[in-house]
């Protein structure tokens, strides 16, 4: 190298800064980022809420069920999906759609679920488990 040359160590720095920003960016961006809940099935009476292909399925209602996608609650500890209702209209199931907003109680014990159908508004407190009773209902 000539005299007066100085090598080209500026550079060098930039990709590292580079990286840590990026670096620092994941990291906020995992801050703000959701979870799955703490438990994979949750009951309330016949009412089940468990995994179901790739989300999540409510039954034990009487002629009708929830399908839901994959849950994942906020840092706000809560979550709002669109979602399918289905009920038995004496010919088969049809599909409704509401969406169903959930809220986690602070100590991660009970599952708050509200949806809308036709105007009416049902509320589902549950539990961490499987559902301990079974409802029969005729579906005409």
């Amino acid at each position: 190298m000539g005299h007066g040359v100085i090598p080209n160590v500026a550079m060098k720095p930039k990709p590292v800064a580079l990286l840590l920003i990026v670096y620092c960016a994941f990291i906020v961006g995992c801050s703000s980022r959701t979870e799955v809940l703490p438990a994979d099935t949750w009951s309330e009476g016949c009412v089940e809420l468990a995994p179901y292909q790739n989300g999540y399925r409510l039954n034990g209602m009487c002629c009708s069920y929830i399908l839901m996608p994959t849950l994942r609650i906020d840092r706000n500890q809560t979550f709002t999906v669109k979602a399918s209702y289905y009920t038995f209209n004496g010919a088969g199931f049809i599909d409704i759609p509401t969406n169903v907003r959930g809220e986690l109680s602070p100590n991660r014990r009970t599952l708050t679920l509200r949806y809308t159908v036709n105007g009416s508004t049902t509320t589902h407190t549950l539990e961490p488990g499987r559902a301990r009773m079974y409802c029969l209902c005729g579906c005409d």
